[in-house]
């Protein structure tokens, strides 16, 4: 197998014309003797016969600017990747903290870190007192006004939510294809 290797390669010299003259005679004394190689040897010949034959298709004149182009293309859309997935992180860990500061709060959470005398008592006393009064007041507003206007609030709010979503990621695309995408529109 070795030796066949040598071969193949000593048939790409010649083919090339890169091969002397005693490189030829030891690969013509191979091929009388090993028919494995003298069917390879045929191949190659007509494949390079072909080839030579073949006229040469030239390039586009702006071949190399468009690939370029579409590097450049490549490299927005990994960058635009890039921030979509760092607002999404973003977005989720602060969802994260919203509801562990939620939860910390509806388990009373807060009422063990105070301390149990002093001005801060005082003042987290008053604290809480002022957030349940407002709390007992949203209550009754929300109460007052009922569940459609409820729901038509909440449907604004995430109408926002959600153009504000998509100002973001149109931010984002602009951003993460340069500057002069900010400037043209």
């Amino acid at each position: 197998m070795i030796q066949h290797a040598e071969y193949t390669m000593l048939m790409s010299l010649v083919l090339d014309g890169e091969a002397d003259a005693d490189e030829e005679v030891r690969l013509r004394e191979h091929l009388r003797g090993c028919d494995d190689c003298r069917q390879t040897w045929q191949r190659w010949r007509e494949l390079d016969r072909r080839l030579l034959a073949t006229p040469a298709i030239p390039a586009p004149v702006d071949f190399s600017a468009l690939v370029l182009a579409q590097l450049d293309t490549r490299v927005a859309q990994e960058r635009q990747r890039r921030w979509l997935i760092a607002g999404l992180t973003f977005a989720w860990l602060g969802a994260v903290v919203v509801a562990l500061v939620s939860l910390a709060l509806a388990n009373g959470w807060h009422l063990q870190l105070a301390p149990a005398q002093g001005p801060l008592a005082a003042a987290w006393a008053g604290l809480s007192s002022t957030g349940s009064w407002a709390l007992r007041e949203i209550s009754a507003f929300l109460v007052e006004i009922g569940a459609p206007t409820i729901a038509a609030v909440t449907g604004a709010a995430l109408v926002l939510a959600c153009g504000l979503a998509m100002m973001w990621l149109w931010v984002v695309a602009r951003v993460s294809a340069g500057p002069r995408a900010l400037v043209t529109e």
